[in-house]
């Protein structure tokens, strides 16, 4: 493997092994700190059905980036998670995850949504 010029090799004796789905987890916690820019703030409310991709957290701040769902379900609640090492308490939006047909067809609706723009 070659990136920017350096040479990477392949030993950790996983390049022949099969990829393996894993299913979803009944919950996600999604960080609205993801990156050294500004937190965002959720958009999403307690009960509100958010679809994998879908943007769940913004802030109108120099340096940030929005927070985007990778699940499909039903949020369940916002919360500060006051277990983080670096930089206190955050805000996490917790979200409880749809069968895994529908996020199946919401993924595959944004990537050829995603195709069909670059």
């Amino acid at each position: 493997m070659k990136l920017n010029s350096i040479f990477l090799s392949h030993k950790k004796g996983t390049e022949n092994s099969e990829t393996i789905a894993m299913p979803l987890p009944a919950r996600v916690k999604i960080s609205m700190s993801q990156h050294m820019g500004a937190p965002c703030e959720p958009t999403v409310a307690k009960g509100d059905r958010v679809l994998v991709g879908q943007v769940i957290g913004e802030s109108n701040a120099f340096m940030s980036c929005p927070v985007h769902s990778s699940v499909s379900g039903t949020v369940a609640v916002q919360t500060l998670n006051l277990r983080t090492f670096h930089y206190g308490s955050q805000q996490v939006v917790s979200i409880c995850t749809a069968d895994t047909t529908r996020y199946r067809t919401a993924l595959a609706q944004r990537i050829s949504h995603t195709e069909t723009y670059h």
